[in-house]
């Protein structure tokens, strides 16, 4: 009988010789939140206001616009604006994962539903590594980081819609909503570190598999 079950795995993409290091030795690349904000926006999946710690755009605002020679212009009421403050410190160091939405095929194999989200993301990585067990890849990393004593955060990424902010404190576990189909999942590390580190929780082949975005996965006995 098929099992009729639904479930929800990690997932890292990346180019394949850096996914046989995360495959092998459990190596968790951690980045200051600051260069998420810095890439790409079309093959990473940081976002410009990943350092946005204020998230303004009121309504119904008067503005006018002045030139130097004192030419004044007012807009619409219907007018929005809006302005970040931001701070490059914000939000530790950041190891990013995507949730994958998988139903059974089989038995042994589980198929990925949102491959079409899952296409926009990281155009230029054709390999992949699930984790088959998430509750075991939390608990390890969070052992390896209350070694280093430091302090661990993880969640899912929610996401806002823009047209609804007025005055918002954004987290770093917030992002706006044009970015939901990347359904990501973060471990943030309070580390007071200003650069990148790797942190190694050793071999995950027992409950993780590294294969191609594009496949079936093989369920993990």
């Amino acid at each position: 009988m098929t099992p009729v079950d639904d479930v929800e795995l990690f997932a890292k993409l990346g180019e394949r010789k850096y996914m046989k290091r995360l495959l092998k030795y459990g190596e968790l690349y951690f980045r200051p939140l600051h260069e998420f904000a810095e890439m790409d926006e079309m093959d990473g999946i940081g976002d410009k206001l990943e350092t946005a710690i204020n998230y303004t755009s009121p309504l119904n605002p008067e503005i006018t616009l002045r030139s130097q020679d004192g030419w004044e212009f007012k807009l619409s009421k219907g007018a929005r604006i809006s302005y970040h403050m931001h701070d490059r410190s914000k939000g530790g160091h950041i190891y990013s994962m995507l949730i994958l939405d998988c139903e059974y095929i089989t038995n042994d194999h589980l198929r990925i539903k949102n491959q079409n989200e899952l296409s926009q993301i990281g155009h230029n990585y054709g390999s992949m590594v699930i984790i088959c067990d998430c509750e075991t890849f939390i608990s390890r990393i969070t052992q390896k980081i209350d070694e280093l004593g430091y302090e661990l955060y993880y969640a899912p990424v929610s996401y806002y819609p823009e047209e609804d902010v007025i005055n918002k404190t954004v987290s770093p576990f917030e992002k706006r909503e044009k970015y939901s189909y990347q359904k990501e999942f973060r471990f943030i590390v309070d580390c007071g570190l200003k650069d990148s580190f790797v942190l190694q929780i050793g071999n995950i082949e027992d409950i993780a598999t590294l294969t191609h975005k594009k496949l079936k996965i093989q369920r993990k006995p």
